[in-house]
């Protein structure tokens, strides 16, 4: 209960942020991790060290596979090495803030499985 109020807040304040100003980055993190943590049940603090420790590696890597892989695509023309790293960097970007999530549910379907055996 004091995690969804915690969300409903956190929501709140995003949104309050972006009313304000949109350009700043709090006006994105905020409701994204109160969209978290009404997904996930969990505590703020849990879900910004998670998303600084994790996501945040896992989305400049993506970037980085990203920008690669236009660069070679610009300079080289059409290869298969090309389109692999713009797809596997977008697809990286794309997953990294899910992380929290999906790992959520693998645990509770092995904490299930265990139940059950």
């Amino acid at each position: 209960m004091v995690t969804l109020l915690i969300g409903a807040g956190l929501i709140i304040l995003g949104i309050v942020v972006i009313a304000h100003d949109r350009r700043t980055l709090l006006s994105g993190l905020l409701p994204f991790l109160g969209l978290l943590t009404w997904l996930t049940g969990l505590t703020p603090v849990w879900l910004a060290s998670t998303l600084f420790v994790i996501v945040l590696p896992l989305g400049i890597l993506g970037e980085v596979l990203t920008h690669d892989g236009y660069w070679l695509l610009s300079r080289y023309g059409t290869s298969a090495k090309g389109y692999f790293f713009l797809v596997g960097g977008f697809l990286v970007m794309v997953f990294a803030p899910l992380f929290p999530v999906l790992w959520l549910l693998w645990r509770s379907v092995l904490i299930v499985n265990q139940s059950v055996i």
